[in-house]
Parts: structure tokens; C-alpha cells; sequence
């Protein structure tokens, strides 16, 4: 133990549950806090762009249909914000690998075979202005990695591949670009 951090072997195990299942997942949490303005701004605004409530200032004059859509986008965003979340499961016991994303119910579940999981990799590339690090599970006979996380900062991103890495007793492939995950 040096400066009140404690040294660990081996990955983290808080998202482990059992011996045979490691679960990830995002969303949710801290996001309700912007999720819940956003909602509420929103639905604001539609009151008013449907003239529930009146809008009497006349030096602001904004349309009711340009109100009610503006109302219905925040609405739609502090939705996702709130109740938006997506994981993945690997199950050694039932031998899957499952993906989902979901919106208060399960929107899209893909289900894959953990046995035709050959290793995980580790990108980099430029996504959004700035530099992101994706981390992968290759999949033996199809072009379409299944995408476990992507992430600006790359401890993460390697956190999270070694610690799959361990779980499923596969190698890392590393494609970074040269001199970078410093």
C-alpha cells in the first residue's frame, strides 16, 4: 500500500458476480442529474408551444410550433439521459455473450457464442474531434466486432480489455497508432 491506495493482482472484480459471469454496463447513475433539467425544460416548452402555458412577453416572441419542437427534442434527450442504458454480459456457464441497449424496456438484444471468441483488441482513432480508444471482442468468422467500450481516455480502455482479457483467458491484440497509451 503506498499513499492510501491499495495494490491489487490481477483486474478489478466489482463487476464480477460469481466465477462464471462478468457484466458491464452504462447509463444511468450520475446522468439522471442532466437527464432530469433536460426532461423538464423540455416538457416546458411544449406546454407552452401547445398553449397550456401562455407566453406574454413581447420582447421574446417565440413561435408556438417552433416552442413545441424544441420542447419535444429536450424531452427526447432527457429521456435517453435518464433511462438510456447498454451492457454486456459474458457467461461462461451458457457459453453467450450478450449485448443490449435499452430505454425503460429492452430495445435491442444481440446474443453471440463466447466459445467463437477469439481474443479482444484494443483501437485507437479519431472519433468526434478528438482521440477515442475502443476496446473489441473478435468474433471467429464475421467482420463485425462486437464493441465493449469506447472511451476518450486510454487507462480505461486498457483496464477494460485486460480485465475481459482475464475473464475469458484470451490474448490482447494492441492497434495502436505508434507511440500512443502513454
Amino acid at each position: 500500500m503506498q499513499d492510501g491506495h491499495f495494490q491489487t493482482e490481477g483486474p478489478p472484480q466489482r463487476d464480477r458476480q460469481g466465477g462464471d459471469i462478468l457484466r458491464k454496463s452504462s447509463g444511468g447513475g450520475h446522468l439522471i442529474f442532466f437527464g432530469v433539467p433536460f426532461f423538464l425544460t423540455g416538457f416546458l416548452a411544449v406546454l407552452v408551444g401547445i398553449e397550456v402555458i401562455p407566453n406574454q412577453s413581447e420582447e421574446f416572441d417565440l413561435s408556438s410550433a417552433s416552442a413545441f419542437v424544441f420542447g419535444v427534442i429536450f424531452m427526447g434527450t432527457g429521456l435517453v439521459l435518464t433511462f438510456g442504458r447498454s451492457g454486456l454480459t459474458l457467461d461462461r456457464r451458457n457459453n453467450r455473450v450478450t449485448q443490449w441497449n435499452r430505454l425503460i424496456f429492452t430495445l435491442n438484444r444481440t446474443v453471440h457464442r463466447l466459445d467463437r471468441i477469439d481474443g479482444v483488441r484494443l483501437y485507437s482513432g479519431a472519433g468526434c474531434g478528438s482521440e477515442t480508444y475502443r476496446v473489441e471482442l473478435r468474433e471467429i468468422g464475421t467482420s463485425h466486432p462486437i464493441t465493449v467500450k469506447e472511451t476518450p481516455h486510454y487507462p480505461q480502455a486498457r483496464r477494460t480489455a485486460e480485465e475481459i482479457a482475464w475473464f475469458l483467458g484470451k490474448p490482447i491484440t494492441d492497434h495502436l497508432k505508434k507511440g500512443e497509451g502513454s
